[in-house]
């Protein structure tokens, strides 16, 4: 009978082991040294997996596979005790450690084990101390001016009871959160309503708000306020007001920022009618300006400001209409120069009168700007309906646009221009509608590159209606030169006409528009509700229907060419039982993504959450 073997352990076998690597001989604790990773061939990959990496390092003997995270890599290949290949699995965005494992234990974590999964990486976005147990976030408003830093701002509710706003700063991947400071009038219950925020790639930004303030004993809802993040720091305050004002209050309407240059444009009370006011902020200060107008200005009224913006050189514009006695509602194009705000009267078509034969510029739709060039588009009223005239600065001077129509456009009809975007200087995009030949409301689709426009027809699906009464509703750009635009259309099943809601996407790439395919079972199931492009990805946020029916919250990435739906990661209390909902999606021009959303906690309270894009 053969003696039954016995396991050395203890001590007896650390000194056996110690002996036997001291002789040479291979032994249990000698022969598994625990693996080392000194190389990845490629250090980042999409969220989706399937990059092929080379790792390179030591002992890669009897691997048993390769974590990425926590999740094992795919089709493992080892060719050599010191290289092996193995294809990255799907994960959420982030920075994952790609680690070895053998019989002698997992390679430690170094950084040259790191491997980037570029998506959407979820972040904390944390609340004030003072936020309720409730805190029921508002809507919020982000913008970004690189990768890792945006700002943003969004109102909740006190343990007190009363609201309250937040301002978020992102570094990293990490937001900090403070209680928006407030004016010394403000109201036991300030009930702040941000409306909005826009950042400079210098990493300035301003951010706009209503509240209720504390005057002459009585509380006054319509008070106006700024937050500026200057110097890593945010402040409050009263915009200026011109020297012709009665009083400091003021009504901001929008606000925009470009470099390190912000402006905003707003009314504000004057002994007559009131004034339009145009802010500026250079040199770390705001100014006001009382609009200036054209010499031929009807006296004693104020122009109408409909749009703003502000390119990443610090040109900022603005776009609205004026009284010119019998000519009209004429337009008016505000540029920032160094001298402070300038005026030009607009350049108008000859035929694009009303039947008094005067011109009637109804509004001033989205202005863009992309480094000195800018964009804006007038509306007239004229004895043929709508007309759109388009106003482009380029090298400090303002011209109309006539842009292309496509070859099957009706005789003598005008596009209606709905959307333009500047993302470089001399490269721009713009959205609309046209009617062919035949009568039908096609979609347009136009593109600025090396000094000329072009025009094109925007692609339709197939169930499309003869008369598909394409609305565009959205367009984005980005610095790479990628767009994405969406729009409306009627299709036609089951024998009738129906009208889709915001039912298709238009991506640009390789110097061409093409329509992308539903994410839905069809374009009329799928809702697109926000748009954003950053340097070299677009997204879009909606929602389609699944397999089973039900609408769900999307997020669509375009980035390497294809459009995928994002890996979104949920918070670690979120109640698995109930759906996040993707609120809100910005991109700054200087590049930087993000987007935030809402989640009931496994407590059914509503929190707020946000994914920042990585790559």
């Amino acid at each position: 009978m053969a003696p039954a073997s016995r396991r050395v352990s203890g001590p007896v076998a650390l000194v056996l082991a110690l002996l036997l690597t001291a002789l040479g001989i291979p032994g249990s604790a000698a022969s598994t040294p625990r693996p080392a990773v000194t190389h990845l061939s490629v250090a980042s990959g999409p969220a989706a997996g399937g990059t092929r990496v080379t790792v390179t390092g030591q002992h890669f003997v009897g691997v048993t596979k390769v974590l990425f995270g926590g999740t094992a890599g795919r089709a493992l290949r080892v060719t050599s005790p010191t290289r092996l290949v193995v294809t990255a699995p799907a994960h959420v965005a982030g920075t994952v450690d790609v680690r070895v494992v053998t019989g002698g234990g997992r390679s430690p974590d170094t950084a040259a084990d790191r491997f980037l999964y570029a998506g959407w990486a979820l972040t904390s976005l944390p609340l004030p101390s003072n936020a309720g147990p409730d805190p029921r976030p508002g809507r919020v408003a982000m913008d970004c001016w690189r990768a890792d830093r945006c700002a943003g701002v969004a109102f909740y509710t006190a343990k007190t009871g009363d609201d309250q706003a937040v301002l978020w700063r992102l570094s990293g991947l990490h937001w900090s959160a403070i209680r928006a400071p407030l004016p010394a009038d403000a109201a036991d219950d300030p009930a702040p309503r941000p409306e909005g925020i826009s950042c400079g790639s210098s990493g300035v930004c301003a951010a706009f708000a209503s509240y209720t303030s504390h005057v002459g004993g009585a509380d006054r809802n319509d008070r106006n306020l700024v937050w500026t993040l200057a110097d890593g720091a945010w402040t409050a305050q009263h915009l200026p007001v011109p020297p012709d004002a009665v009083s400091g209050f003021v009504n901001v309407d929008q606000v925009a920022c470009g470099g390190s240059t912000c402006a905003a444009v707003g009314t504000y009370s004057t002994s007559g009618s009131g004034g339009s006011v145009l802010w500026s902020r250079t040199a770390g200060q705001w100014t006001a300006t009382s609009a200036p107008l054209p010499a031929d200005a009807s006296s004693g009224l104020s122009p109408t400001i409909g749009s703003l913006a502000c390119g990443g050189s610090g040109t900022c514009v603005a776009l609205g209409h004026y009284f010119a006695g019998t000519a009209g509602e004429v337009g008016a194009l505000w540029t920032l120069t160094d001298a402070g705000w300038g005026v030009t009267e607009a350049v108008l078509p000859a035929d694009a009168k009303d039947q008094q034969g005067r011109w009637r510029v109804n509004r001033a739709e989205r202005a863009t700007c992309g480094g000195g060039t800018c964009l804006g588009t007038l509306v007239l009223d004229t004895t043929q309906g709508a007309r759109y005239v388009v106003q482009q600065l380029a090298a400090g001077s303002w011209t109309p646009v006539d842009l292309p129509v496509s070859p099957d456009a009706a005789s003598g009809s005008h596009p209606a221009v709905d959307q333009v975007d500047c993302p470089d200087a001399g490269s721009c995009a713009a959205v609309g509608r046209y009617v062919d030949t035949g009568g039908n409301l096609q979609g347009a689709l136009w593109t600025l590159r090396h000094g000329t426009w072009s025009a094109e027809r925007a692609g339709l699906p197939a169930d499309a209606a003869s008369n598909p009464a394409v609305t565009p509703v959205g367009l984005a750009c980005s610095t790479g030169g990628a767009c994405v635009a969406a729009g409306t259309y009627t299709y036609h099943v089951n024998g009738g006409d129906h009208l889709g809601l915001m039912a298709l996407l238009w991506s640009f790439s390789g110097g061409a528009w093409h329509l992308v395919a539903p994410f839905g079972p069809t374009p009329a199931d799928q809702v697109v509700l926000g748009l954003a492009c950053g340097p070299g990805q677009c997204s879009a946020r909606g929602a389609a229907s699944s397999e089973s029916g039900a609408n769900e919250s999307h997020l669509w990435t375009r980035a390497g060419g294809a459009w995928q739906r994002a890996r979104l990661a949920l918070p670690h209390d979120a109640d698995p039982r109930h759906e996040v909902l993707v609120d809100t999606l910005s991109c700054g021009a200087a590049g930087g993504c993000v987007a935030t959303g809402t989640y009931p906690d496994r407590d059914l309270v509503a929190r707020p959450t946000a994914w920042v894009w990585v790559e």
